[in-house]
């Protein structure tokens, strides 16, 4: 499960996430560098991530929430210098933001000013869109609706629109949901009561040139923003508007204001790795949503030259120079292999996916300097069926 690592330094880190290419794109960042890892991660089933080789050391766990301080405390105890971590989900971010007071003196985090609370505060995607608006970030159309009294919080609702969770502590991927009227809204929303008490509803950006981008960087200590790329998602499964399987960093052909990008980072006044999505759609970038964490394509920028996460790590521990803030080199490919596959048939045909294979400069879960997590994968996932 671990290696023996020759330092470079003498913080360690601690990356939280569940068990998923996020954390293990981190973990391999990190670890070619010689960093020292060790890896909170939720998800004993089919767990993935134990395999890396980078892996120093490691707690598996059901719940983050239920074993993060007590772990915290564990790693104090052993180590001198100050660990850092670094989140990989939403639910570590939440964590590690409402135990701020107890984790500011030991521990370097992502953080608001070290406020505890402040992240939870904007991950509220309400008060996030909110910001980015003031911020001169374009925005879609969007409303808080509270599904305990329907009819009082609709109004001059669009169709087609997007419906989300407010929060996406809270909520699943699959229940964003694209909806085509009235009717279909309400249907909606009696499969939702259960779980929400209230959920956003956004006009539906579309048109025949749409582009989901996403940019990944960091707030440096100095209130410096790196933004080394753009990313642009070329296909997506099981539709166009989730996750990325095939990638590219691309050129700024979307005129993506950047400089407002760094304005709404920091009027927020967040410190840390981030993680946003923009749809470029009638000439326009929309801004949808930001991540205060390390998002699933992070290891596609380390592999063009751009390590985010050894940026932030460095920063971290005082010893970030200006040679470590490259620009992404344009032109690379990422494919997240486990989902591409599948678009076969409907969206890509077989010789094309295999045309695209050759062109992939990375995938999330194969690399042959460490394989064993892609083999446990294919395992779990395609031999056994196993999700």
């Amino acid at each position: 499960m671990s290696i023996n690592i020759k330092n470079k330094h003498d913080n360690i880190v601690l990356i939280v996430g569940g068990n998923h290419i996020n954390t293990l794109g981190t973990i391999r960042s990190l670890g070619e560098l010689g960093v020292t890892v060790y890896v909170l991660v939720s998800g004993y089933k089919y767990n993935f991530i134990q395999y890396s080789r980078y892996v120093k050391k490691i707690w598996i766990v059901n719940s983050i929430g239920d074993s993060f301080m007590a772990i915290c405390k564990n790693i104090i105890s052993m180590e001198k210098a100050k660990p850092i971590i670094i989140p990989c989900s939403d639910d570590a971010v939440y964590n590690i933001d409402k135990n701020i007071d107890k984790l500011i003196n030991r521990f370097i985090f992502p953080n608001i000013g070290n406020k505890q609370g402040m992240i939870a505060h904007y991950m509220n995607k309400n008060n996030m869109v909110e910001c980015a608006r003031k911020s001169g970030l374009t925005t879609p159309r969007t409303q808080t609706i509270d599904l305990t009294n329907i009819d009082d919080s609709i109004n001059n609702i669009t169709f087609p629109s997007i419906i989300k969770p407010l929060n996406s502590l809270n909520g699943q991927k699959n229940d964003i949901q694209k909806i085509y009227s009235i009717n279909h809204l309400y249907e909606k929303i009696e499969n939702y009561k259960e779980r929400y008490d209230k959920m956003i509803i956004q006009e539906y950006i579309e048109s025949h040139n749409s582009v989901m981008l996403e940019i990944i960087g960091c707030v440096l200590s100095n209130g410096q923003v790196y933004i080394p790329g753009i990313l642009e998602k070329i296909r997506h499964y099981p539709n166009n508007d989730s996750s990325g399987s095939y990638f590219r960093i691309s050129e700024n052909r979307f005129s993506l204001n950047l400089n407002l990008i760094k304005d709404f980072l920091l009027n927020i006044g967040y410190t840390g790795i981030f993680d946003i999505e923009f749809k470029y759609s009638r000439s326009r970038c929309y801004f949808i949503e930001v991540n205060f964490r390390n998002g699933g394509t992070n290891y596609l920028y380390t592999q063009s030259n751009a390590n985010i996460s050894y940026v932030w790590y460095l920063d971290s521990i005082g010893a970030l120079d200006n040679k470590h803030l490259n620009k992404a080199k344009i032109g690379k490919f990422g494919m997240y292999e486990e989902r591409d596959w599948k678009n076969i048939g409907d969206n890509i045909s077989f010789i094309k996916w295999v045309s695209d294979i050759f062109k992939t400069n990375v995938f999330t879960t194969f690399n042959t300097k460490d394989i064993k997590p892609f083999f446990i994968r294919l395992l779990n996932k395609i031999l056994l069926n196993r999700k």
